[in-house]
């Protein structure tokens, strides 16, 4: 067993405006450069492992078994057919063992493997999904305590569908239910109640300008509906204001190359199908590209990771933490350099104190592992620019809806199927008869010299 050369990275770790949250980090090397990264306990000890999954010419993947203090032994390798990438783990034949799926784009379909009890696995059991295979996930989506799996499928033209393979609970599941949408080109999915009817929903973003939710039905089906988003968003599902319901965190880049421009706009949960107005946040330093959202400094409060992109948008060495508020607003964030280009990041407790760490894997093909120290001190208030603000009243409406703002403000209404209702100029404030318009959802899109902001409109008469 190789020794692992542990390098000190205090010139490479520097934490801005804040007391660090992390400890310096300790690095792993890996045998590829990982594009998916998972935190599990792959061998059932009760310890977190993190698993790697390679390019898509690579035909094995890798793990690192944790010792449960932060620690991981030398990487350990299976083998697998080339062009699997996309990947969960859970336990999907009830025997207390995590068991891994594995999505192929070029095969139309995913792989189950079952774990044994040396943490390796069973021949891989096929299962065609139809045209491409992108994300998948393992959920119990029907609450029935069985857990099933969602893959999407997209690409060569098609556009994104939702399978669900029900699981009977012996590893083995049933024909795919799919359910069609108008999108294309995903880029990751989440599940969630967004109606609080109960049952969970799949909410899809994608690389276009809408979001596509799927809306479980009563009988177990699933109806897609559309979200516009005013342009190309990433965006992340979380609840941010700590009522249960799920509200979307929007990243908008701008495209121009200058400095300061890209923002985040958080559109908070309602109780049933809509979200309420944006509130937007313009960061200076940062071009925003992945992100995560979760507790880390545990405060009660969802907090984002951001991974830095460069004015061409490639990945760079640096990392975001911003502290969330409780109430969809940010305090100023916090930056994080790596020694070399992170390609992906995950947040799981790796050495067993409650508390989310931070997995980042890196371009020299390594892992970088920072523990949570737990506290954050200091950190000042959200530096970003409020001169920009709108008020939509009343929301939802019904014969007329008023839009306050500043001077030189122009604004669009826009119906969620891209019809325009409405548009021009205003000063301060503006007045417009809605008893025409349907019923349904719409966007309110207003533009000044000081920013911009997207407002979810409602009309229920």
């Amino acid at each position: 067993m190789k020794t692992h050369i542990l390098i000190s990275l205090i010139l490479f770790a520097k934490f801005l405006y804040a007391q660090p949250l992390f400890s310096e980090p300790e690095i792993f090397p890996a045998r590829q450069v990982p594009t998916v990264v998972k935190i599990k306990d792959l061998d059932n000890d009760q310890k977190m492992d993190i698993l790697m999954m390679y390019p898509s010419d690579i035909d094995y993947w890798g793990w690192l078994k944790g010792n449960g203090n932060g620690w991981f032994e030398e990487e350990r390798s299976q083998n697998k057919n080339i062009n699997y990438v996309n990947f969960d783990i859970a336990d999907l034949n009830q025997d207390g063992k995590n068991d891994m799926v594995i999505s192929s784009y070029w095969e139309n379909g995913f792989k189950v493997y079952l774990a044994n009890k040396n943490a390796e696995f069973a021949p891989g059991v096929f299962y065609f999904a139809g045209v491409h295979g992108r994300k998948i996930k393992i959920t119990d989506i029907d609450n029935d305590g069985l857990n099933d799996i969602l893959i999407l499928t997209t690409g060569s033209g098609n556009p994104i569908v939702l399978h669900v393979f029900k699981g009977n609970g012996t590893g083995q599941f049933g024909s795919k239910q799919s359910y069609p949408s108008e999108l294309a080109s995903d880029r990751d999915f989440f599940v969630a109640d967004k109606n609080l009817d109960g049952l969970a929903d799949v909410i899809v973003t994608t690389s276009f300008a809408w979001i596509g939710i799927y809306y479980q039905q009563p009988d177990g089906s699933f109806e897609c509906r559309y979200l516009p988003t005013g342009q190309f968003a990433r965006s992340v599902v979380t609840d941010l204001d700590n009522d249960s319901r799920p509200d979307l965190v929007n990243s908008y880049s701008s495209f121009d190359n200058e400095t300061g421009s890209d923002s985040i706009s958080v559109w908070m949960g309602g109780n049933d199908t809509t979200f309420s107005h944006s509130v937007g946040t313009r960061y200076n330093q940062i071009r925003i590209g992945q992100m995560l959202a979760k507790d880390m400094d545990n405060d009660g409060n969802t907090d984002l990771l951001i991974g830095h992109l460069d004015q061409d948008f490639y990945k760079t060495d640096t990392l975001y933490f911003v502290a969330g508020k409780g109430n969809g607003e940010f305090f100023q964030p916090s930056v994080i350099v790596l020694p070399d280009t992170v390609y992906t990041f995950e947040t799981a407790d790796v050495n067993g104190d409650l508390l989310p760490d931070l997995v980042a894997a890196l371009k020299n093909k390594t892992v970088a592992v920072f523990l949570n120290q737990g506290e954050v001190t200091n950190i000042p208030d959200d530096p970003a620019d409020r001169s920009h603000q709108v008020t939509v009243f009343p929301n939802p409406a019904a014969r007329q809806v008023v839009i306050k703002g500043g001077t030189g403000y122009r604004y669009r209404v826009c119906h969620v199927s891209g019809k325009v209702m409405a548009g021009g100029a205003f000063d301060n404030e503006i007045r417009i008869g809605t008893t025409d318009w349907p019923n349904g959802h719409y966007l309110v899109t207003t533009k000044s010299k000081t920013g911009e902001a997207t407002t979810s409109l409602i009309i229920a008469k």
